[in-house]
Order: structure tokens, then sequence, then C-alpha cells
């Protein structure tokens, strides 16, 4: 326990990581922005993490396949293109996304899981959409348009 810590605490300083991503058996993935956990905790049979916001997510250790630390998972990207900016948010989000700036020859909006299965494809019908995000299960997910992708995660 006491390696599992030090090991975790280096990953912290000497990674320089954005985010913390737990990968469920499921499959399932959650994201945190290390710069939101206060502290990450072990017990017998859990994983703690502690948000400065005063929240804790808890975690079955029986139930998590992969815990990593990843520099491409910030949650915070938008994308300049020549048309203008693409964003999305809210960013987590639990039943909807908004996407603006899509550009006007777009056709469609791809919505990938974090291991690159395609989950949902919606035809584009303005430059501002609103997402119903209620069939996806809590995870990183890309939005992928025209060449350009975002990452959000579904709480």
């Amino acid at each position: 326990m006491l390696l599992l810590m030090f090991f975790l605490g280096a990953a912290f300083s000497l990674l320089q990581a954005q985010s913390l991503i737990v990968r469920l058996n499921d499959g399932s993935e959650t994201g945190q922005l290390l710069s939101t956990v206060q502290k990450l905790s072990f017990s017998q049979d859990e994983m703690l993490v502690s948000f400065y916001a005063g929240t804790t997510d808890y975690y079955a250790i029986s139930d998590i396949r992969k815990l990593y630390f990843d520099i491409g998972a910030s949650v915070a990207d938008n994308i300049v293109s020549g048309s203008g900016t693409l964003s999305l948010y809210p960013n987590p989000a639990y039943e909807n996304i908004t996407i603006e700036g899509i550009p006007e020859d777009a056709e469609n909006l791809r919505i990938f899981r974090s291991d690159g299965q395609l989950v949902s494809m919606i035809k584009v019908t303005n430059s501002t959409m609103a997402i119903d995000l209620s069939g996806l299960t809590p995870g990183l997910y890309i939005l992928n348009t025209h060449g350009s992708s975002l990452r959000f995660i579904k709480k």
C-alpha cells in the first residue's frame, strides 16, 4: 500500500499530468483535472478521490480496471479554425452539451468513446447545436466534426 501511495505521489509531481483517469471494469471512464483533486487515498476496499470543492468520489477497488494519468485529457479544449472557434459546454456534462462554432460545411457530428468506438452520429443542422447525452454511459468522449475534435466528460 505504501509503495502504491509513493508511486501515485511521484506520478502527480513528475509526470505533470493534467488528468486522473479511472477506467472501470464495465468500460466506462471518468476523468478529473488534477488541479481539482485535493487528495487521493485508499482504504482496504475503496479508492477515494477528494476534491477542493469539498466532494469525494468513491470507487470500489474491485471495480477499477485501470488508473492512469493523461496529459491529453484536459476538458477545457476549444479548437480555433479558419471559420471561428469550435467549443462545447458544459464540460463535464450530465444530460446535454451545447456545441458552438460548427463550420457551415460540416455535415455530421460524431461522438466516439475514449477507446475509439463510434457511439453516435448526428446530422448538423445549425452552427450551434444542443446534444442529448442521456444515451451515453459516464466517461470520456471525443466529439469530431469537419476535422476538428473536442473532448468532454459525461458524468
